[in-house]
Formats: C-alpha cells, structure tokens, sequence
C-alpha cells in the first residue's frame, strides 16, 4: 500500500510541476476561481438585499451553508482532479506504459 501513496505523491508533485510550468496559465485559473467564489457571494448578497431571511435562514447562515458546500468539492478537487489528466493525456497516448513498467527505487 506505501508503494502505491508513494506513486501517488510522485504524480501529485509532478502535476502541480507541470500547474506551476505556465505561471500565466495558473494565475489565471487562480483568478477565474476567486471570480467563482465571489461572483456567487455577490449573488447571494443581491438576493438577500431584498428579502431579509430564506425560509428563515438569515445572510450569514447561507453564506456559511455555502462554504460548508465548498469543502467536500476543494476535497475532491485536491485528490482526484489529476486523475481525469492522467486518463485524458496518458492512457489514450499510451504514455502511461512507461509508468507500468518502470520500477520504483
């Protein structure tokens, strides 16, 4: 089981490598994400200008509500985003091979 956590920090540490190679490319999905994130705060922030609670939750219950939402997606996201490149890039240009086969020291 080391073996494989072992791999999995190795492809961890080469995808963020490879996240940080076009710091242009990375700033900006950095920014689009906090545009996301406040884009929906601002929207929630319009809704509750003219009505004072939903259903009975005031502003700050929702706005918490909405960043518990977030945790199990920044989790996710964290652990099993690379997977989808690794799938998408490697396996259908059979470049993944070169993990099968080589041995790890």
């Amino acid at each position: 089981m080391t073996h494989f956590l072992r791999l999995y920090k190795t492809f961890i540490a080469q995808y963020f490598k490879r996240l940080l190679e076009y710091r242009i490319d990375f700033l900006t999905g950095a920014f689009s994400f906090l545009f996301d994130q406040v884009t929906s705060l601002v929207f929630i922030f319009i809704i509750f200008s003219q009505i004072p609670t939903l259903s009975g939750y005031p502003f700050e219950a929702i706005v918490f509500i909405y960043g518990f939402s977030l945790i199990p997606k920044g989790i996710d996201h964290f652990f099993t985003d690379n997977l989808w490149k690794v799938a998408y890039f490697m396996v259908r240009r059979g470049d993944f091979d070169r993990y099968l086969t080589k041995p790890i020291h």
